[in-house]
């Protein structure tokens, strides 16, 4: 019986720690996460783009510590070319959040590829083809998701967030050899 109660004193006292470190960051980390998690918000195709960037370089840049923390690949080729993919991807998002033009486009391009990504990484996590480590990956993107949703709904007060109006095309007709003027 003593040791359960130094057990749960220990535990106890664990726990006391964890509550005062988490106090410290709650006090000081908000300063400086206050604005990258604005930043984050206000322009989610740059937050999703510089994500996609750098985790879709990795693997081209340096397969060996991709695969010491993922797990060891087969099909080199295959996480290659994935890594390309996602990283053009990213660049894509970057270029729109940049300029802080959206469109659907965008926003079906983002939203599908968290979607999709996070979708593959759970599927494959449960049939166990994957490390769970992939987890924290789906975890992200459903996070990615959520700040297009947020951005979204608060009726893009960022315009990176907000289709762009109709803009008028000028009619211009055509001959044989492309448009008469």
């Amino acid at each position: 019986m003593a040791t359960a109660n130094r057990m749960t004193s220990a535990s106890a006292q664990r726990a006391q720690i964890m509550r005062d470190a988490w106090k410290g960051v709650e006090q000081h980390g908000g300063a400086l996460l206050a604005p990258v998690a604005a930043f984050l918000v206000a322009y989610p195709p740059l937050a999703q783009g510089i994500y996609y960037v750098l985790t879709g370089l990795w693997p081209l840049i340096s397969i060996s510590t991709f695969q010491l923390v993922t797990g060891h690949k087969t099909d080199l080729w295959l996480v290659q070319t994935v890594g390309v993919l996602v990283a053009v991807i990213g660049a894509t998002l970057c270029v729109a959040g940049y300029r802080r033009q959206g469109s659907p486009e965008i926003f079906f391009l983002a939203l599908g590829s968290a979607l999709g990504l996070a979708s593959v990484d759970i599927l494959f996590v449960l049939q166990r083809h994957i490390s769970p480590l992939y987890l924290l990956d789906a975890l992200i993107e459903i996070g990615l998701v959520a700040l297009w949703i947020h951005g979204w709904r608060r009726g893009g007060q960022a315009q990176s967030t907000q289709p762009p109006q109709a803009i008028p095309v000028q009619q211009v007709p055509l001959g044989a050899n492309g448009p008469v003027r």
